[in-house]
C-alpha cells in the first residue's frame, strides 16, 4: 500500500500528554509508512515543531476557536480543506471545534477520527457546561472514535458510541526501554541537580488548575516538616507557574521546591526521584503516572486518576477528600517501601507496564491498522 497520509488536528505541539503520545507514535517503526501532518491552533512555535519538520511533517496554522469567532473559524477551516484535502485520515485531538473541522473533512471524502484525551471536569461551571455542549456536537459526525480510557470516551461521546463498533480505547503507550531504571543514570542526574542524599518528591505536569499544585505544595509542606532532608521537583510550565512559585514562598518551602521547567529527559528525572505524587482533580489517563511507574517509582495518585493507571504494587490511589495530612502521612509511609531501600529492584517495573498494555509499539500497531482500514474505506468511496 502507498504511504498513508494523516492530518493531526491539535492546539499546539508542546510537551503535553496528547502531544507526546502523537510524537511517540510518529517515532515507531510501525508508523514509518504514515505521514504525520499537523493543523495547529496557534501561531507560536511549539516544543516538537522542529522534530516534526525533520521527520518530514508539515505544520499549518489556524486561528484558535472561540465561540464568538465561529463564522470566521468556519471560513478558515473551509479554506484550509479546499487547498489541502489529500489526506487518508483527519485525526482530531482538539474537541471544542471538532464538529466543524471533522464535518468539513468528511465533506471532502476524508475518513475522520475524534479522539478524547480527558474525562469531564468534576465541577459544573458555566465554562464546563459550554465545553460539554461543544463536545456533544461531535457525536455522530466522526467516522470513528478513540479515547485514552473508556470513561474518557463515555464522558465526551456517550454510551451509545462507546458501546458501538466505531469506538475503541487507544492506550497512551510509552517508549518503555527509555524508562528502564538505571542506577548510574540516577546517580548522575541527582549529582547534576544537587539532590545529594535528599528524598526527592517529583511531579510532572502543566501548571494548570487540573494538576492541583496547591494541594501538592500543602501536602509536601507537611511531609517536609517531618522529613527535613527532602525536596520537591516540579517539571512543566503553564499559566499558574508564577502563582505556584508564590504559594511555595508563602508556605515557607521555597528553598525546598525546585522548578525544572519543560524537560526532554523525563525518564532520567524519574529515575533520580524517590516518590511521584499526582493529585490531579481529573485525568483522562495521566500518562505521567504511567511513565513514573515504568521507572519503578512509588506513586501516589488521586482517586480522580483512572484506576487502570494503577499498575505496580507500589502505586496507591488516595481521595483528595482525605486532606493534605493524610497525603503527607502516606508519602511518609512510602519512603520506607522496599524499592526505596533496593533501588535496582526498580528495573523490573517497565515490564509490568508493558504487560498492562502501555507499550507504544502496541499502540502504534493498533492505530496503524485503523489508519489502513480507513484508507481502504476511503478508496472504496472514491
Amino acid at each position: 500500500m502507498n504511504k498513508l497520509h494523516s492530518l493531526q488536528v491539535i492546539g499546539k505541539m508542546d510537551r503535553g500528554g496528547a502531544e507526546t503520545l502523537i510524537m511517540n507514535l510518529m517515532r515507531t517503526e510501525s508508523m514509518s509508512d504514515v505521514t504525520f501532518d499537523f493543523l495547529v491552533h496557534s501561531k507560536n512555535k511549539a516544543d516538537y515543531d522542529d522534530e516534526i519538520i525533520e521527520r518530514g511533517g508539515h505544520i499549518w496554522h489556524i486561528p484558535r476557536y472561540v465561540i464568538a469567532n465561529e463564522p470566521f473559524y468556519h471560513k478558515a477551516v473551509h479554506e484550509f480543506f479546499r487547498k489541502h484535502h489529500d489526506f487518508d485520515v483527519v485525526h482530531g485531538h482538539i474537541e471544542s471545534s471538532a464538529a466543524i473541522y471533522l464535518q468539513e473533512a468528511k465533506s471532502r471524502g476524508i475518513f475522520t477520527i475524534a479522539h478524547s484525551h480527558s474525562t469531564n471536569r468534576p465541577s459544573v461551571s458555566p465554562l464546563e457546561i459550554a465545553e460539554r455542549i461543544l463536545h456533544n456536537r461531535t457525536r455522530g459526525i466522526a467516522d470513528y472514535y478513540l479515547a485514552c480510557s473508556r470513561q474518557a470516551g463515555i464522558d465526551h461521546f456517550g454510551t451509545e458510541i462507546t458501546g458501538s463498533n466505531s469506538f475503541e480505547v487507544l492506550k497512551n503507550g510509552i517508549d518503555l526501554p527509555a524508562y528502564v531504571f538505571d542506577s548510574s543514570t540516577r546517580k548522575r542526574v541527582r549529582n547534576e541537580l544537587g539532590a545529594g542524599d535528599k528524598i526527592v518528591v517529583c511531579h510532572v505536569g502543566r501548571f494548570v488548575k487540573q494538576k492541583n499544585h496547591d494541594f501538592l505544595l500543602q501536602s509536601f509542606k507537611k511531609f517536609h516538616e517531618k522529613n527535613k532532608n527532602s525536596c520537591l521537583w516540579l517539571v512543566g510550565r503553564g499559566p499558574e507557574e508564577a502563582l505556584t512559585r508564590e504559594r511555595a514562598r508563602a508556605a515557607g518551602i521555597k528553598d525546598a521546591v525546585r522548578f525544572l521547567g519543560v524537560c526532554s529527559n523525563i525518564p532520567q528525572i524519574l529515575m533520580a526521584s524517590d516518590i511521584f505524587v499526582f493529585p490531579s482533580l481529573y485525568e483522562g489517563l495521566g500518562i505521567a503516572a504511567i511513565e513514573a511507574q515504568a521507572s519503578g517509582l512509588p506513586c501516589l495518585l488521586s482517586d480522580q486518576v483512572p484506576e487502570l493507571t494503577q499498575i505496580t504494587s507500589d502505586t496507591y490511589r488516595l481521595p483528595l477528600g482525605c486532606g493534605t495530612d493524610a497525603w503527607a502521612a502516606k508519602m511518609d509511609t512510602m519512603i520506607n517501601c522496599p524499592n526505596m531501600r533496593i533501588p535496582n529492584s526498580r528495573s523490573s517495573a517497565a515490564e509490568k507496564v508493558r504487560k498492562a498494555g502501555f507499550d507504544i509499539n502496541s499502540s502504534a500497531r493498533q492505530l496503524h491498522a485503523l489508519y489502513e482500514n480507513a484508507a481502504i474505506a476511503t478508496a472504496r468511496k472514491a
